[in-house]
């Protein structure tokens, strides 16, 4: 864990700890709570999903968008959802989405099939994805 509450940090440099937070695979816990971050929200958003072992991020207290703090807050929820789902979720939004998604429930011991939640967060993700053409939930 890594607690940076109130450490008066900008974006420029919240911009580098989300660039960090793509590649360390060690951190479970951050708290960047009470910063001057504003703009580079989006790039913690990325990081947080993109990184399955980040379980929690603290931004309150910053000047960050709502839109983007809600999705830190899918995002906690996503990180403890079956993998298949976490992979799938930040691609919803790419250019490298699939047509084609396949969310059958395998058998693999990190694995579980899809709850109500995990069905609310694939729904959400799906409202403006206009690429997906066939999606295997069985």
């Amino acid at each position: 864990s890594i607690v940076l509450r109130a450490n008066n940090i900008d974006d420029a440099e919240g911009a580098d700890f989300a660039d960090m937070l793509l590649l360390n695979t060690t951190l479970v816990e951050v708290d960047l709570s009470g910063n001057r971050l504003r703009h580079c929200g989006k790039a913690f958003v990325n990081a947080f999903l993109a990184n399955p072992s980040l379980q929690e991020l603290f931004l309150e207290g910053n000047e960050i968008e709502e839109v983007l703090m809600f999705q830190v807050a899918q995002g906690r929820q996503l990180n403890h959802e079956p993998r298949h789902l976490r992979n799938l979720i930040p691609l919803l939004g790419s250019k490298e989405c699939p047509k084609d998604v396949d969310l059958s429930y395998s058998a693999d011991v990190h694995d579980r099939p899809l709850d109500d939640t995990s069905a609310s967060i694939l729904a959400t993700a799906l409202e403006n994805n206009y690429t997906v053409t066939s999606l295997n939930l069985s």
